[in-house]
């Protein structure tokens, strides 16, 4: 007789939500191999919130708390390693590459640059993820890997973001000139564009790097 995996837990939570909440690895690919929805549904997408164990949502909400309760909370390595596990089961079992949080629409990839977790990131990329779909208030991969000054206040917690994140979201053909973005900077004499932001913070490798890329016709 087939479990039932894809039905609601006394809590009413899906039985996949809750093992990627609690980030039980094993629990996750068993409830894959039986046939769970990688994809979940319009409330709760397994593949953010496995991301969001790490990176938390803007205002999470008691729902989110109540999912997202591991017993490995104090360990920040162990989190992000089982993050990591839970996502490839999930990517190799169909996910959507291009899930978006509800409240602020920004993919699970901007949840990976902003948090700093390249190896998810680098997965997603590989599996071809839109780095140029942008949230409600315009926020896409590379800027949130450049958002060094929170200066858009879309995720909790600080920004993890390394100079390898930004480094491989431009090697991986994100815009660096994105026109909403040029259009805002010039509109108001703030730092939008990716080169203007990391030069602000004395980032002049990469800042080099993305004038590079434009110069060359990288950036088409």
């Amino acid at each position: 007789m087939q479990p039932v995996v894809g039905g609601m837990t006394m809590k009413g939570m899906h039985p996949l939500i809750t093992t990627i909440g609690r980030s039980d690895e094993a629990c996750t690919r068993l409830l894959l191999e039986f046939g769970a929805d990688p994809s979940g549904n319009a409330m709760m997408k397994p593949l953010l919130l496995a991301v969001q164990t790490v990176v938390p949502p803007p205002n999470a909400t008691a729902v989110y708390h109540s999912v997202a309760s591991s017993p490995i909370d104090d360990d920040d390595d162990a989190r992000r390693a089982a993050a990591y596990n839970n996502c490839e089961a999930l990517l190799d079992a169909g996910a959507d590459v291009d899930a978006v949080e509800t409240l602020v629409g920004a993919t699970v990839a901007t949840f990976c640059a902003y948090g700093g977790l390249d190896e998810i990131l680098a997965s997603l990329i590989r599996r071809d993820a839109d780095l140029e779909k942008a949230s409600v208030k315009g926020i896409r991969p590379l800027v949130a890997a450049t958002d060094f000054a929170s200066d858009f206040a879309w995720a909790a917690g600080p920004r993890r973001a390394t100079d390898g994140t930004v480094a491989l979201l431009i090697r991986s053909g994100a815009k660096l000139e994105p026109a909403d973005l040029a259009e805002a900077e010039a509109e108001t004499k703030t730092r939008c564009l990716p080169e203007t932001r990391l030069r602000a913070h004395r980032k002049r490798a990469l800042a080099d790097l993305v004038r590079y890329v434009i110069d060359n016709g990288g950036d088409a």
